[in-house]
């Protein structure tokens, strides 16, 4: 568990150094639609079942059980107090409950990482669909979810966020949590 926090911790944020690289994400970014979702949410970021919403998405329940989703990440809890069961009973669902904050001083990746990570890396071992949320699917989740596919799955920091805006449109404008994912990307020599 120390290890994702040493991780993220490793490298301190250097403005000079990694100004090029926010400009080359915020490019990326500028990408989406802000007004659109694409067709298809919530997001499917990995072919074993990781996607990513916002609290409109998982209160579908239909939707939630023709996906197949067995796990959910509420990483807003204070905010998005309905964890949504549909027809799955209460004792096959696996919830993960994380109150992070979205703002631009929260130490998202420090604080949650490591327990959030386990969560997932579990459900894809199990076979378990899931989806991870926060309100509107954007900061919080969408950050935690690029953390992962930069730690677990050995994306690159580009690719890990050409695929956000891809499957979601638009995602990670909390300035703080970009800053994080650079910090993870280059300790984990994944930036480019």
């Amino acid at each position: 568990m120390g290890t994702c926090h040493a991780r993220v911790q490793q490298m301190p944020y250097d403005p000079a150094l990694d100004k090029p690289i926010i400009d080359r994400i915020h490019a990326q970014l500028r990408q989406a639609d802000a007004y659109h979702r694409p067709e298809q949410q919530p997001a499917k970021l990995c072919d074993w079942g990781l996607y990513l919403g916002g609290m409109q998405d998982v209160t579908d329940c239909k939707k939630m059980q023709e996906l197949g989703i067995r796990g959910i990440a509420n990483v807003a809890s204070s905010v998005c107090i309905y964890t949504p069961r549909g027809e799955v009973p209460a004792g096959d669902m696996r919830i993960l409950h994380i109150d992070a904050d979205d703002d631009d001083w929260y130490p998202l990746l420090e604080k949650h990482l490591c327990e959030f990570e386990m969560f997932i890396q579990k459900a894809k071992e199990d076979g378990v669909k899931t989806v991870v949320h926060c309100k509107a699917g954007q900061n919080r989740s969408a950050a935690l979810c690029a953390a992962y596919l930069i730690h677990a799955e050995r994306m690159k920091l580009m690719d890990a966020i050409q695929l956000l805006v891809e499957r979601r449109g638009l995602v990670l404008t909390n300035c703080h949590f970009l800053r994080e994912l650079v910090q993870l990307a280059r300790a984990e020599h994944l930036l480019d």
